[in-house]
């Protein structure tokens, strides 16, 4: 059992989402790279933090495993699956925080993280896999300037996704690349 507080506040002031939890998590963050240094191959997802509680940044998601909890972004190892670092979602307040506002809110995410393990680790050439929730045009340019590699199925959908891989009708197991 685990029983969180806000910080103390100026008097008349709303305490910050996420508050409650913020130091615990930093703490976490913290150790983890502290302990461990990851391959060059790193996977980006999200993942739920199973709880039931009363929080205002509770989300709930039919489709994963554990359909209410807390929504962390995680950078992990690709080999092992440790947990190098990691955001917790607080709501919009995460979101203003971040790097580039002019791309969409996962690309700033996965920069912000690529950011974090080039800070930890010695040289370029890291490379990420995402899925098709982070992928986009936009982020390939901004991690390939960064010498980041990134590799990850992506929507056709997205914006300035190339037009001639949008008309490719691929068969079962068929692959596209696309190079910058």
């Amino acid at each position: 059992m685990l029983h969180l507080v806000p910080p103390v506040a100026a008097q008349g002031s709303v305490p910050a989402q996420g508050s409650k939890v913020k130091n615990v998590s930093e703490y976490i963050d913290s150790k983890c790279k502290e302990l461990y240094v990851p391959g060059r191959n790193v996977a980006m997802d999200e993942s739920t933090v199973g709880f039931k509680g009363r929080i205002q940044i509770k989300c709930y998601n039919p489709k994963k495993p554990t359909e209410w909890g807390l929504r962390i972004f995680c950078l992990c190892d690709s080999e092992n699956g440790y947990v190098f670092s990691h955001i917790p979602y607080y709501g919009k307040t995460i979101t203003e925080s971040l790097v580039h506002p002019d791309l969409p809110f996962m690309s700033r995410i996965v920069i912000h993280l690529a950011q974090v393990l080039q800070a930890h680790m010695s040289g370029s050439g890291c490379h990420i896999y995402t899925d098709r929730f982070y992928t986009s045009p936009q982020l390939a340019r901004e991690l390939h300037e960064m010498k980041v590699h990134i590799t990850g199925t992506v929507m056709a959908s997205r914006k300035d996704f190339p037009s001639d891989l949008k008309k490719k009708k691929l068969q079962e197991y068929e692959l596209c690349a696309y190079q910058l």
